[in-house]
């Protein structure tokens, strides 16, 4: 019995039409991450610009993205039969994911309540957002490029943490 191997097609991981997709993906990036940049932005070594880019891109976006958006959303998309249905289950999916967040707090009915409030809006409608980019377009690689950019942002941050200057 062999190992099952996913087509990357089957993972939605193609570009099928890169004329269309390259310069969505290019638009959708820089306005996602052109109004976090400031003096402290530009400031900031090119090394860290780089280390930024490393640390996000294989540390957190490229791991979620196989995970929520090239695994989960089209087989649940699949077992739903509608990829509106699945892109509602798929976000549902990925707001439970984020239940470890590090700013809630779930020690009384008031914090319990505020950081429901806090998925619901926050976690719920990003995951909408990038389930809609992915099953509508088919291609599990729109979700960085409509939600993540703006932590390429951090660079200022990441040149602090790593004392560099």
């Amino acid at each position: 019995m062999g190992i099952r191997k996913y087509s990357a097609a089957s993972l939605l991981l193609r570009f099928p039409k890169p004329k269309a997709f390259v310069p969505f993906a290019i638009i959708t990036g820089v306005l996602g991450v052109a109004p976090l940049f400031d003096a402290e932005f530009f400031s900031a070594a090119l090394l860290a610009h780089v280390l930024t880019f490393v640390l996000y891109t294989l540390g957190a976006v490229i791991p979620v993205m196989i995970f929520t958006q090239s695994l989960l959303a089209p087989r649940l998309a699949i077992l739903a039969r509608a990829w509106s249905t699945g892109t509602v289950l798929a976000c549902a999916a990925y707001t439970l994911f984020n239940l470890n967040e590090y700013f809630l707090e779930w020690d009384s009915l008031e914090k319990v309540g505020l950081s429901l409030i806090t998925l619901a809006a926050g976690d719920f409608g990003w995951g909408i957002l990038k389930s809609l980019a992915t099953l509508s377009l088919g291609n599990a690689w729109m979700h960085i490029f409509t939600t993540h950019t703006f932590h390429y942002a951090d660079s200022a941050t990441v040149a602090e943490v790593f004392n560099l200057s």
